[in-house]
């Protein structure tokens, strides 16, 4: 990754007589040392990748089953090749903060050329504070996606373009006490090679009251609404949906080693459709631990009620995960991750039409992140995802393995800002 840094700040110069000039020297002092310090400055971040991989099983399909859009096209591997660049800027000023960045790589497939195509990511925004009660952001994403083949019909080639305005808000009513909201409009646009294309249009609202009158907890209530609604030839089979969510939330940090957060609540959704009424228990857990000065592990448990885009329906997924993170130098990080995902479609089978469709998706990956010089990350990975459905043809299995490389040009940054690498595979 390119890391080119820039800082910016403002200076005061005072011509005035002796004594005046070392009170002026004091009052600079000042505020550097303030705790809402008046300068300003300017970070930017540039990053280049490359990337290769072969993949065993590129359209995630059944054994036996045909490359989609051929008669004879039984080879299920490819090669795959990445480039990609990125450039991070980051204004600082007192308590406020305006960042933006862009991302955007190119896919290039030895075999399944169809598949070539463009990313991009686009996001900016502001984190603004003002004074010691009242903080939020405002944020606006555009990206521009494949979506991956066990989110497809068919395994079809789709571009998912997503376009989202957010904002939060947060205010001490008292030192106890705290309320948040925060809200989001997005659109989602999914593209296809064959038509017909989809659109999901979705507002979403929620706001939240926390108690922090205890040591390293914070509780609360939350509760929020979301109206979706899509557009697209079959839009007219699967009119809007509504979902409301009421859930109980607590972050609980007792020492600097453990965190844990966690919501649960309940969650329905409603709908003209079968396939987009569901409703029924929701909520995560996070808990991480620094089990040792070189090794830390996550545990994540979920269940969600999403939407399924590409047939215009809705899912819920209940997700388990692990994770383990081992600093073996200075230089080289050992990344271990599995996850479980269930995940049930109701009236969207075809083992009988319209049943209730059942998937189970086992997922594990080893990566290194190996930094052999300070402009330098390689990072080889490999990645087994598998599936078992009662959809008929939806069981098939993939590994996948290759290296990530980051070039970086840096200044070094601040102690107290953290440098973020683009996130690899």
């Amino acid at each position: 990754m390119t890391h080119i840094q820039i800082k910016i700040a403002t200076r005061v110069r005072i011509f005035t007589p002796a004594g005046a000039r070392r009170l002026g020297t004091f009052f600079t002092a000042g505020l550097l040392w303030a705790p809402y310090p008046s300068l300003a400055a300017v970070f930017m971040d540039a990053s280049a990748t490359a990337r290769y991989e072969y993949n065993s099983n590129v359209y995630d399909l059944q054994g036996g089953y045909l490359v989609p859009g051929t008669t004879n096209d039984y080879q299920h591997s490819d090669r795959l090749y990445t480039y990609g660049a990125a450039f991070d800027a980051n204004y600082l000023w007192d308590q406020q903060k305006l960042f933006a960045a862009l991302t955007t790589t190119n896919y290039r497939y030895d075999h399944f050329t169809e598949l070539d195509h463009n990313e991009y990511n686009l996001d900016g925004g502001l984190n603004w504070k003002f004074g010691r009660e009242l903080d939020g952001t405002l944020e606006v994403l555009r990206n521009r996606t494949m979506v991956a083949f066990t989110n497809v019909q068919n395994a079809q080639f789709v571009l998912q373009t997503e376009q989202r305005e957010s904002a939060k808000l947060g205010f001490g009513i008292s030192p106890d006490w705290r309320i948040e909201g925060s809200g989001y409009y997005r659109t989602m646009d999914q593209t296809s090679m064959i038509p017909p294309n989809i659109d999901l249009a979705e507002s979403f609202g929620q706001m939240a009251l926390k108690y922090m009158g205890l040591a390293g907890l914070t509780s609360g209530l939350s509760a929020s609404y979301a109206v979706g609604h899509y557009t697209g030839a079959s839009a007219a089979l699967n009119p809007s949906y509504r979902q409301t969510t009421v859930e109980l939330v607590a972050t609980y940090e007792p020492t600097g080693r453990s965190k844990f957060n966690g919501a649960l609540g309940f969650s329905d959704r409603t709908s003209g459709s079968s396939v987009n009424a569901i409703s029924g228990f929701t909520g995560e857990i996070d808990y991480t631990h620094q089990l040792t000065g070189k090794t830390s592990m996550q545990v994540q448990l979920s269940r969600t009620i999403n939407s399924y885009i590409a047939n215009t329906s809705s899912e819920i997924d209940s997700i388990a995960a692990f994770n383990v993170r081992w600093q073996a130098t200075y230089k080289l990080r050992v990344l271990g991750a599995y996850s479980w995902t269930y995940r049930d479609l109701p009236g969207q089978g075809n083992a009988p039409v319209g049943g209730e469709r059942i998937d189970r998706l086992p997922y594990a990956s080893l990566k290194l992140e190996y930094e052999p010089l300070r402009w330098l990350s390689i990072r080889p990975y490999i990645n087994v995802q598998t599936r078992s459905s009662n959809f008929i043809g939806g069981n098939f299995n993939a590994t996948a393995y290759g290296v990530y490389f980051t070039a970086l040009w840096q200044n070094q940054p601040p102690q107290n800002q953290k440098f973020q690498r683009p996130n690899g595979p």
